[in-house]
């Protein structure tokens, strides 16, 4: 009964977390309940599907993204945005050296602690080919953070006293997920509201640049040999351009770089 059960249960779960109303942690925790009470009998296909999956979510991402927007607005955060990403990658990976943590997990906690969370590591994952525990403990961490920080941020900041604006610039970089970075700014006020999502859509164009720098130092085979090439980062800059040029702008690019007439 059980495993017939749980073999009906895993598909609908996967449909489920397509609805808008599911957020990252929902599903997560979901999936890690079901997995322990009922076991995952598709565990080999989910294997197989897990990075293919991953790399068109990143594409997905793209296409919530207007370029010209998130653009326009990281040019007045540019410098603290690098300064500070660059930072947290430097000590979150010497912290994770120094407490032994093992294999890539590390690395990808710290990727997605620098950007944007869950979909920092959905993009890096596949580049550097990190194993199915891996990117599950990394995801987990970075979700458990988010919901901590949902939750935290408005109650400190308004011990703090902290200004709208201020607020709004802890929470774009303190807090991973975007989706948890705007409740946290709209449970805080409106102007919050407006500076965090600007400077975290900023934030999260450094994908490209990061999952692209991760994935040559890959294929040069320094620390390790395995990684994949990060074809997904094109559909991403795709997604986003069509945003912001159109089809036929999008069209007319592809045509000139592919040489045609």
């Amino acid at each position: 009964m059980i495993p017939r059960l749980s073999r009906f249960l895993w598909p609908l779960a996967a449909l489920l977390v397509l609805l808008p109303w599911v957020d990252g942690s929902t599903a997560l925790l979901g999936g890690a309940l079901l997995a322990l009470v009922l076991g995952n009998p598709h565990q080999d296909r989910f294997r197989r599907w897990i990075h293919p999956l991953l790399g068109w979510s990143v594409v997905g991402l793209g296409a919530g993204m207007n370029l010209g927007v998130v653009l326009k607005a990281g040019l007045r955060g540019l410098g603290a945005t690098a300064v500070s990403i660059a930072l947290t990658l430097t000590l979150g990976i010497w912290l994770a050296r120094r407490m032994g943590v093992s294999g890539d997990t590390g690395l990808l906690i710290n990727v997605g602690t620098a950007i944007c969370g869950g979909s920092a590591i959905a993009a890096v994952a596949p580049v550097i080919a990190a194993e199915e525990h891996e990117t599950s403990a990394a995801l987990g961490m970075v979700f458990l953070l988010n919901a901590v920080g949902l939750i935290a941020f408005p109650l400190i900041g308004r011990a703090l006293r902290l200004s709208q604006e201020g607020f709004g610039w802890w929470a774009a970089l303190g807090i991973h997920d975007t989706s948890s970075v705007v409740g946290a700014a709209l449970a805080y006020g409106h102007k919050a509201l407006e500076v965090a999502a600007a400077v975290k859509l900023a934030r999260v164009l450094w994908i490209v640049p990061v999952a692209l720098g991760l994935g040559l130092i890959r294929k040069q085979g320094l620390g390790t040999t395995k990684g994949h090439r990060p074809w997904f980062i094109l559909g991403f800059l795709a997604a986003a351009g069509l945003l912001l040029w159109g089809v036929v702008g999008m069209v007319s690019l592809v045509a000139v770089l592919a040489g045609v007439p």
